[in-house]
């Protein structure tokens, strides 16, 4: 079920959505999704909540099917979307996960993801963020890491990249960091 874009989406119409529709993809790019209910969604494989404006913690904890979506998107490129209580700790079966310029994500959020998800995490964008303190050491099959722009990167975190990962990694982007005595040998597959 694809609104990306579309204009006039109202709760109303979007609440009506029968529950036993099995929907697997749900983007709602760039949609005004305040009081959305996001619970009758039990299928759900990959959710675009890219640009969402007026996202909640409570809306995203409502979803029942978060051990098996796939593709979480919850970047932004305007709306800075406020991360502050969103729980990724029920995310057991993330394979992308976005959260480009977000705001509000603590080191403590970001450690919470499971260690299943980290493992099977295949592309991850962190873009924009202050990433104090995140542990990159339980994400050993990233494919794609993109950190642009991102704060306070440092040499100890850049090194808990597993070695694995680091041979494993085809795209990386470091765009505007400052990587002074990165060590990036491991890198076997860019």
């Amino acid at each position: 079920l694809i609104f990306k874009h579309s204009k006039n989406l109202t709760e109303e119409m979007f609440n009506a959505i029968p529950a036993e529709a099995s929907i697997e993809t749900l983007d709602l790019t760039n949609i005004d999704v305040a009081d959305f209910d996001l619970s009758e969604f039990a299928n759900l494989k990959k959710l675009d909540l890219y640009s969402s404006q007026h996202l909640c913690a409570a809306q995203i904890d409502a979803i029942p099917s978060k051990f098996s979506i796939e593709i979480l998107n919850l970047g932004t490129s305007f709306y800075s979307l406020n991360m502050r209580g969103i729980d990724f700790s029920s995310f057991t079966g993330l394979k992308s996960l976005n959260l480009k310029k977000t705001k509000n994500l603590t080191a403590e959020q970001f450690n919470a993801i499971p260690t299943e998800a980290k493992a099977t995490i295949e592309t991850l964008d962190l873009s924009g963020l202050d990433v104090t303190d995140f542990d990159f050491s339980g994400f050993a099959g990233l494919k794609g890491l993109r950190m642009e722009s991102v704060q306070e990167l440092t040499l100890d975190q850049f090194n808990t990249i597993p070695d694995k990962a680091k041979a494993s990694i085809e795209s990386l982007n470091l765009g505007f960091v400052d990587v002074t005595n990165f060590d990036f040998s491991g890198f076997t597959n860019l």
